[in-house]
């Protein structure tokens, strides 16, 4: 087979088996050694299909990776749960005198927090600022799910001066403080974005809706949509799930209806938000879609059924996104207790089992407070807040109260009962 018809194959495999074939025949005419861009594509493939084994045995025959292959072999390990791999491979890249760009940085610095590496992880936030990457940096830290050192390296930026954010930066940063319910610091985000004429766009006045309605102010939601003069599809597919999401079924219709009369066309996530009470429609919607529905599709119908407690096809929905992403822990986690509910004890263990098989790792719970401004972060089994000496004995204190008070009425109750008998 021919070295471009290798590189078409290539560009759509989208299936492991193929892409192993594809593999071979380049392997058995030599063309690892001779063609990087061929064996730098095989490893990013390999990186998307989540197979780190053969991504690592095709990295070994690149004499010079660029950097895109190795943060491909970077974020590979960080999803299959290794850490130290990811932060020797992203050693090696420095090593070898090439820059690392945001995404680099950030899967470094998310390898060093997965294996609590508090010295490298200075060393590696330093190259933040050597190499000028914090805007970027800051859409890295959102998208990699650390959200609260998104919108410190943001608070930094403002403190020092650097470059005005721009329309990418400010949606990370609002889209963060939607993760977070970080609802003040939303707020001055919001004030600070206007100040710098950045909120006049669909795309930042979109994030700026999503960020009020999962605060709970769709009311504020509601202005900035009603003030946008143009709604892209993102606007009123924004403001429909701000409704239906807090119980508004009516005031969503009666957007959809808007929508429909505006001239816009909706998308698939639209129908299915729209849909949402109508759970088998939803689902033959996704049958018929034209393209193969993707992990955000299944995920709605998901939050959907678990809404409706339509536990047969929220099954369904789960396995299609196992399938889809299968280095999601949160998904194995919540079918096994969709099956410990309906009584599947057998299932339930088996979706144990191939969690254990497919190495996937499940997340420490974590929850965020704000307190006048400040995001505190919490992990289950976790000491490290600065005030959880004070936070424990003050549960305790309330646990005891509890105790004495749950005491004290069952010794009412004993003496109500003295009394009738």
């Amino acid at each position: 087979m021919k070295r471009q018809s290798l590189k078409l194959l290539l560009q759509s495999c989208a299936d492991l088996v193929t892409l192993k074939q594809i593999h071979a025949q380049a392997l058995t005419q030599g063309l690892l050694f001779i063609e990087q861009p061929l064996a730098c594509k095989l490893v990013n493939s390999y990186a998307k299909l989540g197979n780190p084994h053969d991504a690592q045995k095709v990295f070994g025959y690149i004499q010079d990776p660029d950097r895109v292959t190795y943060t491909s072999l970077i974020n590979l390990y960080l999803s299959t749960q290794l850490p130290i791999k990811a932060f020797s491979v992203f050693s090696k890249l420095v090593n070898e005198g090439l820059r690392p760009d945001s995404h680099a940085v950030v899967g470094a610095l998310s390898a060093c927090g997965k294996k609590q590496d508090l010295l490298n992880g200075k060393l590696v936030h330093g190259m933040i600022f050597r190499f000028q990457l914090g805007a970027n940096s800051i859409v890295g830290y959102v998208r990699g799910g650390m959200p609260i050192r998104g919108l410190e390296m943001f608070k930094q930026m403002k403190t020092e001066g650097e470059n005005q954010p721009t329309v990418i930066t400010a949606v990370a940063v609002l889209s963060g403080c939607a993760d977070l319910g970080a609802h003040d610091h939303g707020q001055a985000v919001h004030g600070y974005i206007s100040k710098v004429n950045l909120d006049k766009g669909a795309t930042v006045s979109n994030a700026l809706m999503d960020m009020y309605s999962k605060g709970g102010c769709v009311e504020s939601a509601m202005k900035i949509f009603d003030r946008l003069v143009k709604k892209d599809v993102f606007s009123w597919t924004t403001m429909i799930s701000a409704h239906s999401s807090h119980g508004k079924g009516n005031h969503a219709l009666e957007v959809f209806y808007d929508m429909l009369e505006s001239g816009v066309i909706p998308n698939d996530v639209t129908f299915l938000l729209v849909l949402s009470g109508l759970l088998e429609e939803a689902k033959e919607l996704i049958d018929n879609m034209p393209m193969d529905p993707d992990a955000v599709i299944w995920r709605s119908l998901l939050s959907a059924c678990m809404n409706q407690r339509n536990l047969e096809l929220a099954e369904i929905a789960g396995k299609k996104i196992i399938e889809l992403e299968p280095h999601d822990d949160g998904v194995y986690v919540l079918l096994s207790n969709i099956y410990h509910v309906a009584n599947r004890m057998k299932d339930a263990r088996k979706m144990r089992k191939m969690m254990g098989d497919q190495k996937v790792m499940k997340k420490p719970a974590c929850s965020y407070i704000e307190l006048n401004g400040v995001v505190h972060e919490f992990h289950t089994e976790n000491a490290t807040h600065h005030a959880s000496t004070k936070i424990y004995m003050l549960l305790e204190m309330i646990n005891e109260h509890l105790r004495l008070d749950t005491d004290y009425s069952l010794l009412e109750m004993d003496s109500v009962y003295d009394g009738l008998l």
